[in-house]
């Protein structure tokens, strides 16, 4: 009556370098959403796993020159790390940069800013805007 035979399926491997293969298997399925569906539950019990994936395109705009210009200058400011050239920035390409109040320390706490960014993240592409913002 009891068995201790398993019978569980054996999943083969997951073979990551037919991607391309299985994609064009399921764009060729689109107009029929069944058989769409079947496709996706073969290939979950072959052991794939599908993952949404978001790409960040970063910042999307048009710029003019003059604002292009204060954004590169900005980005380099903060790629190397120069938090002081970056407060002088923030305030000489400001709206109305005759209102800042105290330009001196405001530069000298952007530079202790980055620079505890720096600490933190060894590139700038491990930083994240949380780490600029707990700051």
């Amino acid at each position: 009556m009891f068995s201790n035979h398993d019978e569980t399926p054996q999943i083969p491997p997951v073979n990551h370098n037919n991607s391309d293969e299985i994609v064009s298997r399921l764009r060729a399925l689109v107009p029929s959403p069944s058989a769409w569906t079947s496709e996706l539950t073969s290939l979950n019990k072959l052991g794939y796993i599908p993952e949404i994936v978001f790409i960040d395109a970063g910042l999307v705009t048009t710029l003019d020159a003059i604002n292009r210009r204060n954004f590169l200058d900005l980005f380099r400011a903060v790629a190397e790390f120069d938090g002081y050239r970056t407060g002088q920035l923030m305030i000489e390409r400001s709206r109305s940069p005759e209102l800042a109040i105290d330009t001196e320390t405001f530069a000298l706490k952007m530079q202790h800013l980055v620079l505890s960014v720096k600490r933190k993240t060894f590139s700038l592409g491990q930083i994240k805007i949380s780490d600029l913002l707990t700051e």
